[in-house]
C-alpha cells in the first residue's frame, strides 16, 4: 500500500525504497515555495527525490519554486498550468538540474527541461549552449510568440 504524506500546502507519495515524490499542491498557494528535501511522518524521514505528473497543476498564484539537492527527476507536466510561475530555482547542490535565469535545465545546462509560464511571454531568448529542448518544456506557454536560438 502506498503511503500519502501531507504537509501545509504539499501531498507526497513514499515509494517503497523510502524516497519520496511530490504528487500535488494546493492550488491556493501563493508566492514563494521551496519544497523540502525531505519528509518527515510518523518519526520517519524520507528523501524528496521527484516532482510527479501534474503535481502543481494549476497553482497560478506560484510565483518560484526552489528544488532541494535531493531532487533526481522532474515530470514533463509537473507545472502544468501554472501561469504565474516567474522562476523554477534549484539548490547548487543539486547533482541533475541547474536553474538558469529561472529556466530549469539539467545540471550540464544543455537541454531545458522547463520554461516557467510566466517567462514564456512574447519572444524569449535562450541561452546558447542550449543544444535540445524538452518535449514539453514549453507545455502551456500560449503567450509565446517565438523562441530565439
Amino acid at each position: 500500500m502506498t503511503k500519502i504524506i501531507e504537509n501545509e500546502s504539499l501531498q507526497f507519495e513514499v515509494f517503497e525504497d523510502g524516497s519520496a515524490n511530490v504528487v500535488k499542491c494546493e492550488t491556493s498557494l501563493t508566492g514563494d515555495l521551496a519544497i523540502p528535501a525531505f519528509v518527515e511522518s510518523e518519526g520517519k524521514s524520507y528523501p524528496v527525490v521527484s516532482i510527479g505528473n501534474k503535481a502543481f497543476l494549476s497553482c497560478i498564484q506560484l510565483i518560484r519554486v526552489t528544488l532541494p539537492l535531493t531532487i533526481k527527476s522532474v515530470a514533463d507536466n509537473a507545472f502544468l498550468n501554472c501561469c504565474g510561475l516567474e522562476c523554477i530555482a534549484v539548490s547548487e547542490e543539486n547533482p541533475y538540474y541547474k536553474s538558469e535565469d529561472g529556466l530549469l535545465l539539467d545540471k550540464e545546462g544543455t537541454r531545458l527541461v522547463c520554461c516557467p509560464m510566466k517567462k514564456a511571454v512574447g519572444e524569449i531568448t535562450l541561452p546558447e549552449h542550449i543544444t535540445s529542448i524538452g518535449e514539453k518544456a514549453f507545455q502551456g506557454c500560449s503567450w509565446l510568440t517565438g523562441i530565439n536560438l
